[in-house]
Order: structure tokens, then sequence, then C-alpha cells
């Protein structure tokens, strides 16, 4: 039986099929992305009159899946730090002495139910995954290099350079822009329903 999360997660992807399918033709993938960056930086410059489009290139584009394998392998080595420190509690626990000075009950129990709740969440992306089906092939991402010029707080017109995150067709919405590379997303849009496991993961 499928659960409500795994339902949700297909009438989504039949949903985004369908606006897929409904695409505006006259506009490129670019032209899209290109528009929509605009009208964000419009209500965050300082000048919107003064700016100046300079270059929109595609750097990269992330797949669904890539996704999954990095996020499922950052809550493994989650759950393996939680395990080394549940190893030297228990440890503690057992020795006379270091027992009263290093050995807490509530740690314990905390790296406990952290393990268990990784645990949790790797299966749940197993069974989101294998919802999936080949669409863990679909592009989650683009990343473009994004450049233009625009008047700063002291009214001189600089060159502005971002890094530029979208999510997939048909919408290229923003996702980040940003002009630090450690402001990059690893994981940029995720995958479908790994919002709704994380918030079930924390009640």
């Amino acid at each position: 039986m499928e659960s409500p999360i795994i339902k949700t997660i297909i009438l989504a992807l039949t949903i985004i099929t369908i606006l897929t399918s409904c695409q505006e033709a006259t506009l490129t993938r670019d032209e899209i992305v290109k528009r929509n960056v605009e009208e964000y930086l419009m209500e965050r410059l300082n000048d919107p009159e003064s700016y100046e489009f300079v270059e929109l290139q595609n750097l990269d584009s992330v797949i669904f899946k890539a996704n999954i394998e990095h996020i499922k392998n950052r809550f493994q080595i989650r759950m393996q730090y939680e395990q080394k420190q549940l190893e030297g509690q228990l440890e503690y626990k057992n020795d006379p002495i270091l027992r009263r000075s290093l050995y807490r009950e509530e740690w314990e129990n905390g790296h406990s139910l952290e393990i268990d709740r990784y645990k949790k969440l790797q299966l749940a992306i197993d069974s989101i995954e294998i919802a999936l089906g080949d669409t863990v092939n679909h592009v989650a991402s683009y990343t473009y290099y994004f450049s233009c010029r625009a008047k700063n707080a002291f009214g001189a017109k600089i060159l502005s350079e971002y890094i530029l995150q979208t999510t997939p067709a048909p919408e290229y919405e923003v996702l980040n822009l940003v002009n630090e590379n450690d402001k990059v997303y690893l994981t940029p849009n995720a995958f479908p329903g790994y919002y709704e496991i994380m918030e079930k993961s924390l009640r």
C-alpha cells in the first residue's frame, strides 16, 4: 500500500509532466531563466533602472538521483558519528571509574534516537527512490553563470557576477543567486518528497 507521501509525489510528477507539455513554445529555457532572474533582481537592486544585462551561461545540471545519493551519504556519515558517540557512552557506562564523570544516560538515549532517526530516513528515501522510477534521472536543477551591471549604493555602475541555481522545467525559478562559491547549494531542489520526510522526522 502506497504511503500518502508517495501518492503526493506521483501526483506532483503527473502535474509537472502536463505543465511541461504546455510550456510556452516561444521562449527558450535560457530566455525563461533570464526573465526570472531579472524579475528576482529588480526587487533587490539599489537602482533597478540602471540594470544592464551582460551574460547568462549554463554551467551544469543536476539530476534527482545525484541529489538522492549525496543526501543518503550525508545521512550515513552523521549516523556513523552518532554510532561512535554511542559506543563511547557505552564504554563509559561499563567502566566504574569513568562512569561517574563521563557517562550520561540522556546522552546515550539521545545518540540512540538519532541513529534510529537516520535509519528511518534512509528507508524513507529508498522508498521514494523506487517510487520515482525513471524520474530519478530527470533534471533537478540547473546551474548558470550570470552577470550584469547596475549602480551600487554609491551611484557607481559596477559589474556583478553570480552563480545562479534554478528549478527545472517548466518554471526555471530562482533557487539561489550568490557570488560566493561556498554559498552554492550542494543538492539544489533535493528530490520530490524530501522536505516532507524531513519535516515528519522532526515531529
